[in-house]
């Protein structure tokens, strides 16, 4: 592996750049080659470019890449339309490391195919290799929305986008990501030292990292590796324990154990939250766990210094607004509640959780059609979550996902 590429797109998991022209084209994404062949004329521009075509796939089955690049170059000055020729032409650039050529090869074959996922992810991953790293994340995402048709290359573009999200500051979503290597059993360096950069939260690439903090990345990733295939193993806790007793002062890593242990030990968690506050006292996520801990436990005086302090340091987290929003409706200042929660609802409308906490502020103020309203979007809004979320054992979020039914008041919990 080259430190400098992080991982090496497309030869992690043994996927030669090559066996994407097999994979993208095999699920009818492109046309076929145009033109007659050499037996079926001897003269003419369309028998020119059959002649470099076959001479093209002829070196590079040869392994001569250098003169099927220039074969290949022919044909499209004398047919540009061809599409399989340009893909074919930027796999082979891309497996030079010519990613600068590559790049407007494969945008070429996308915009006649613009939904060729394969496409996508080896634009992305081009991006990627010349550091530009917004647009190899925003390619890599969409051809993960449209579904890649080869595990393997779905592999390697889940892998470069969870980096690049624990790079842009997504650290939930790229542990999200990241966790599925660990049910696979998939634990190579690479996959250990991501998840570890995800679990500190640390805006890097890997091979970004400082070099000092290599053995807390990989203690942590380790950690988080267990925790995502078990985080009730005894296993997972006793490498955070591991790591919190090696790094006691490093910002991430108490909050990393609390949030590992709080379903099934939340005063330990607290504990772990409390220790983060000390080495990192800015650090509203931990305040906003201590926060809706507190809730669960009836003690909202208690959660609203935590709650206000985490909503002044992130005015504009959704979950900040949220959590401070549920605080004060359970001390029965409904009227700045209601500012809070509407907050919210305008950073994350997409986000159910602060319906239903709208729903109860509108019953309480009398407001029974917009309490209506509210319940019907929160309750739309919650089944597309579960479906997105299906089987999965989230440990990134803030606001617990099992809220209760808000058509009713009485009774309800944060």
């Amino acid at each position: 592996m080259r430190r400098g590429a992080g991982l090496r797109p497309l030869f992690v998991l043994g996927v030669p750049a090559a066996v994407l022209a097999v994979a993208s084209f095999a699920h009818g994404q492109a046309a076929s080659r145009p033109g007659p062949s050499p037996a079926q004329a001897t003269t003419g521009p369309a028998a020119a470019a059959a002649r470099e075509a076959t001479l093209a796939a002829a070196a590079r089955a040869a392994g001569r890449l250098d003169e099927a690049i220039a074969h290949y170059q022919k044909a499209l000055q004398i047919d540009p339309s061809w599409i399989p020729g340009r893909w074919e032409l930027g796999t082979i650039l891309y497996d030079l490391d010519r990613y600068a050529e590559a790049r407007p090869a494969i945008r070429s074959v996308l915009a006649a195919q613009p939904k060729n996922s394969i496409a996508l992810a080896l634009l992305g991953l081009c991006e990627f290799q010349l550091k530009d790293y917004d647009r190899a994340l925003g390619h890599l995402d969409d051809a993960r929305k449209i579904g890649i048709p080869s595990d393997e290359v779905a592999s390697v573009a889940d892998f470069h986008t969870a980096i690049l999200l624990s790079r842009a500051g997504n650290y939930e979503g790229a542990f999200d990501i990241l966790r599925n290597f660990a049910n696979l059993g998939k634990d190579t360096p690479a996959i250990i030292e991501a998840i570890g950069i995800s679990q500190l939260r640390l805006p890097y690439l890997p091979s970004e990292a400082p070099a000092e903090k290599h053995e807390m990345i990989v203690m942590a990733g380790r950690a988080g590796y267990l925790m995502a295939q078990d985080r009730r193993s005894a296993a997972a806790r006793g490498a955070f324990e591991e790591l919190v007793s090696r790094f006691p002062g490093e910002p991430n890593v108490h909050y990393a154990f609390g949030t590992c242990i709080l379903p099934e030990d939340p005063d330990r968690a607290l504990d772990e939250y409390q220790r983060e506050l000390k080495a990192s006292p800015t650090h509203y996520l931990a305040m906003l766990r201590i926060a809706v801990e507190q809730l669960k436990r009836s003690n909202p005086q208690a959660a609203l210094p935590y709650a206000q302090k985490a909503q002044e340091l992130a005015p504009n987290f959704f979950a900040a607004r949220l959590v401070l929003g549920r605080v004060l409706l359970e001390t029965g200042d409904v009227e700045h509640a209601q500012a809070e929660l509407e907050k919210a609802a305008s950073i994350a409308p997409e986000s159910p959780e602060v319906y239903f906490s709208l729903a109860r502020v509108y019953q309480k103020q009398g407001r029974e059609a917009l309490a209506k309203e509210m319940r019907s979007k929160f309750l739309v809004l919650e089944k597309q979550q579960q479906e997105r979320t299906k089987g999965a054992d989230s440990v990134g979020g803030i606001v617990p996902p099992d809220s209760p039914d808000p058509s009713t008041d009485k009774g309800a919990k944060p």
